[in-house]
């Protein structure tokens, strides 16, 4: 495995302050929604329309909502029936934002990495039936990969999944969410498209400026795909192109319209440092040859010493700023 060929912090700032500079709104390049099913946005009334059908399988409430002939349309997950694992506590994902980070991932997969590259469904954040909650396109005639091989799977939707799972360090991505497409989807190709749901527990804090990285997270950080031979195969064109375009100002303006998407405060600041590390990381290493499977891997082994690295200069720099102010009062 090669070693990481950049070091942090590339600067990022950790201070949790107000790490993204100062891009407007208007930076924002909205990207235009595909005509395919799962990315059409949705209607307001006709989300008040939809009826409420079986719960689905899930450590937090899951149910899917249906038309009027029993079709499922979306699936709802109200952000009073979250339950966070105990250890996705001590990575700052508590109860009650997963509703933001679905939300977030769906913005992640349809404007920062082209045109719905990482096929994350249509999800917004809503009131059904007096409480709020994450909706998300529900995926007709599909499996998830849990009792499926990788066989078959096309080398780009391997890709796809795992770009946006190191964008977003996301902590639950195992088989069973990650769903495979029986027929094609409208505008996206045909049957074995990969289609990644659940992300409620993605963004974790990776570092701060006090603790440092969160070793215990990063050495445990683990994605299904990453044992696939398909994490092993090079990237296309089309991949790399969508790599080399998260540069620092796009992030800025990713954050800035996700802050005012969400409403400021709904995901603290360390959790969106997390991703502009992750793009870094994404670019980078892509643009140098390595692997999705090695960057699993560098993520787990070489990342927590350079966000270590990062958190020491951090702090010592806002020492000096400190000493300087002190003697600017002082003098």
């Amino acid at each position: 495995m090669p070693s990481a060929p950049i070091s942090l912090p590339w600067g990022i700032d950790i201070s949790n302050t107000d790490p993204f500079g100062s891009a407007s709104p208007s930076d924002v390049v909205a990207v235009e929604e595909e005509e395919w099913d799962l990315a059409a946005p949705f209607s307001p009334r006709a989300v008040d329309l939809l009826l409420r059908g079986a719960a689905l399988d899930g450590t937090s409430g899951v149910y899917l909502l249906t038309d009027r002939e029993g079709q499922g349309v979306a699936v709802f997950k109200p952000g009073d029936e979250e339950r966070v694992p105990e250890e996705g506590r001590k990575w700052a994902l508590v109860n009650g934002q997963g509703l933001f980070r679905e939300r977030v991932a769906f913005l992640v997969s349809s404007r920062l990495l082209g045109k719905g590259y990482s096929g994350v469904p249509n999800t917004i954040i809503t009131t059904y039936q007096g409480r709020r909650g994450s909706l998300q396109r529900f995926v007709p005639e599909s499996l998830d990969m849990s009792n499926l091989g990788p066989a078959g799977i096309a080398v780009d939707e391997v890709h796809k999944v795992g770009a946006l799972d190191i964008l977003l360090f996301n902590t639950d991505r195992h088989e069973g969410n990650l769903l495979v497409a029986r027929r094609g989807t409208r505008g996206r190709g045909g049957a074995g498209e990969l289609v990644p749901i659940d992300h409620a527990l993605c963004l974790p804090e990776i570092v701060t400026r006090s603790a440092g990285a969160n070793m215990d997270l990063l050495s445990s950080l683990y994605f299904a795909w990453e044992s696939w031979p398909q994490a092993r195969e090079a990237y296309s064109a089309q991949s790399l192109a969508y790599f080399r375009a998260l540069t620092p100002d796009v992030l800025s303006a990713l954050v800035v319209h996700v802050q005012e998407d969400l409403g400021r405060g709904s995901i603290a600041l360390p959790s969106l440092t997390t991703l502009k590390v992750g793009a870094l990381l994404l670019r980078n290493w892509a643009a140098a040859g390595i692997s999705l499977q090695e960057m699993s891997q560098l993520i787990r082994t070489s990342l927590t010493v350079l966000l270590d690295e990062a958190a020491k200069d951090a702090g010592v720099h806002m020492a000096q700023r400190a000493v300087l102010a002190a003697n600017r009062e002082g003098g």
